[in-house]
């Protein structure tokens, strides 16, 4: 049987690990950006009011960085025997590529990168496509700092979340949904996933379309977005909510977000 000693060591330690942990999640909520706790507060005040309480995410580069999935292509592509014989010092160029950095499209981030040649960024470019918009590759893309637990969250207090993403159905359902639950993002009760039915509908019109039904469903009370377009179509929707728009990588279309829209960069106040 443990002495006296180790089992006050041993709760001792229980405890300050407890406190430690409490501290950390302390911490993040002190740290987080302030719109965030409002939206927490406005879904508990409306399920106390009997409404049903809607928070609407896009899923890529608002709540999964799309620039993991990019690098991790280009590096394969850069990996390939026949690359690397024919273009060494392009290949190693990509492999110095920053894990989560470059720009929206592939050749914006290797003439980033110094690269410059045109066939080369077309034969990368050709690889990318034909990889970016899979099962296979969506799956292992890293969230967005914070918001797995701040999405949990608002689960618990009584939001029902929509993840409404332009992602399609044909090519990508399978693999978000094993990444949002790989990552720990709430899929089941109280959640809907909306995807594209097929990738060649536009973002922006597949969106609006849906907020449309999303109107009677319940009052939607905060929206994420990191495409300008999108946030704008998603404040006019619903001008009472409040709209977030994640500072993350975008395209480079001239839309910025309209006045009143609040920015952030990921869900910690990093």
């Amino acid at each position: 049987m443990m002495n006296k000693k180790y089992r006050f060591l041993s709760l001792f330690l229980i405890l300050m690990s407890v406190g430690c942990s409490h501290s950390a999640v302390q911490n993040d909520l002190d740290s987080r950006p302030s719109v965030l706790n409002e939206v927490v507060e406005e879904v508990i005040l409306a399920k106390q009011k009997s409404e049903v309480p809607i928070v609407i995410f896009d899923l890529d580069d608002t709540l999964f960085l799309s620039a993991t999935r990019k690098d991790r292509i280009l590096k394969e592509f850069a990996d390939q025997d026949k690359i690397k014989k024919k273009y060494p010092k392009f290949s190693k160029m990509i492999f110095r590529l920053p894990h989560k950095g470059g720009a929206y499209t592939v050749a914006q981030t290797l003439k980033g990168a110094g690269i410059d040649d045109d066939v080369f960024i077309k034969l990368a470019t050709d690889f990318w496509v034909k990889r970016f918009f899979t099962n296979e590759y969506v799956t292992p893309d890293l969230p967005v700092p914070g918001g797995v637990p701040f999405v949990n969250e608002l689960l618990k207090k009584g939001a029902f979340i929509v993840y409404l993403t332009g992602r399609d159905e044909v090519r990508m359902k399978t693999g978000t949904r094993v990444s949002l639950l790989m990552h720990h993002y709430p899929l089941g009760e109280n959640t809907l996933l909306i995807l594209k039915p097929n990738q060649k509908i536009e973002d922006a019109e597949f969106k609006e379309k849906t907020f449309e039904t999303l109107k009677s469903k319940g009052r939607v009370i905060a929206g994420f977005e990191n495409e300008p377009l999108n946030i704008n179509l998603m404040k006019k929707a619903f001008p009472l909510a409040k709209m977030i728009f994640l500072d993350t990588l975008r395209s480079d279309r001239p839309d910025k977000p309209e006045e009143g829209i609040v920015w952030i960069k990921n869900y910690k106040g990093e």
